[in-house]
């Protein structure tokens, strides 16, 4: 996921045309999204104003004395944000017609209680009226 707090720039300048004594301001705007997720975060030029961070790594959450838990977790939510709108096709206004499955192998280290926050995000992405379900493989 690529983050860019920046917000879009404007260049204005005067162009005086031949014969003419008014002046006209030309405009330019650079309008940059607010995040960019999937393939295109990984096209990103490095002249952009975006930050490349990454949630997951190793597959584990990426929590760092640089990268806090909380920073991770509106990462998480907001990649699952755009998969939901932009590959799925599930607007805000339709997700609590969805349920959700979560299935943990027993081989997944829990001690950062990785599994709470996980669930705890996709019930706030799916509007908390849906059933999600916990299916532990022991």
């Amino acid at each position: 996921m690529a983050d860019n707090s920046h917000k879009p720039e404007t260049n204005e300048s005067p162009d005086l045309q031949e014969g003419s004594s008014v002046e006209k301001p030309l405009t330019s705007v650079t309008k940059y999204k607010e995040y960019i997720c999937g393939e295109e975060a990984m096209r990103i030029s490095p002249t952009e104003p975006y930050c490349l961070r990454r949630p997951i790594r190793r597959g584990h959450l990426n929590i760092s004395l640089h990268y806090s838990m909380q920073q991770v977790l509106e990462d998480l939510q907001a990649i699952w944000d755009w998969i939901l709108i932009e590959k799925l096709h599930i607007p805000h206004s339709e997700r609590n017609m969805y349920s959700a499955l979560i299935v943990v192998p027993e081989t997944f280290d829990n001690r950062g209680n990785y599994v709470l926050f996980c669930s705890e995000l996709l019930l706030s992405l799916l509007n908390s009226t849906t059933s999600t379900h916990l299916i532990f493989n022991t």
